[in-house]
């Protein structure tokens, strides 16, 4: 169920078993029977699939967050905007790469709702402010 990695060499040969899984997030080392443990790696996808989902829903919701507070800010620019479609399309792309095969796919809709509902807010509110920008140049040169 679980392996111990060391990195200390006894003899000449030291066997390591390359093994994929969630590591899991940790602060400080411990540790156990004298051996001092530094991370985590979870083989099993279905003991994985619980860690996993609970720290991705944390980031979300941090994500959820700040997003609200960019949309609400009022930046006539329209850095805040895609400011924060960045941050939409890094948590995509992270979700992706690191997290996809870990979460079900009730999550993963969920999230991609409410992701694509903000995307939209976002680049409406980006649009309207280029407009508002693009008339607000065209009034300064004609005076």
């Amino acid at each position: 169920m679980y392996t111990i990695k060391t990195n200390k060499i006894t003899g000449k040969s030291q066997n390591e078993i390359n093994l994929s899984g969630y590591t899991m997030p940790n602060k400080h080392n411990f540790s156990i029977a004298g051996e001092e443990i530094s991370h985590i790696e979870i083989i099993n996808k279905k003991l994985a699939s619980p860690i996993v989902k609970r720290v991705v829903l944390k980031k979300f919701n941090k994500l959820i967050n700040e997003l609200t507070d960019l949309l609400i800010s009022d930046d006539e620019s329209g850095d805040s905007n895609r400011h924060a479609l960045d941050k939409i399309e890094k948590f995509r792309v992270m979700v992706k790469n690191q997290y996809r095969e870990y979460l079900g796919k009730k999550e993963l809709e969920m999230m991609s709702k409410k992701l694509k509902l903000l995307q939209k807010e976002a680049f409406k509110k980006l649009l309207i402010s280029n407009e508002i920008n693009v008339i607000g140049k065209n009034n300064y040169r004609g005076k």
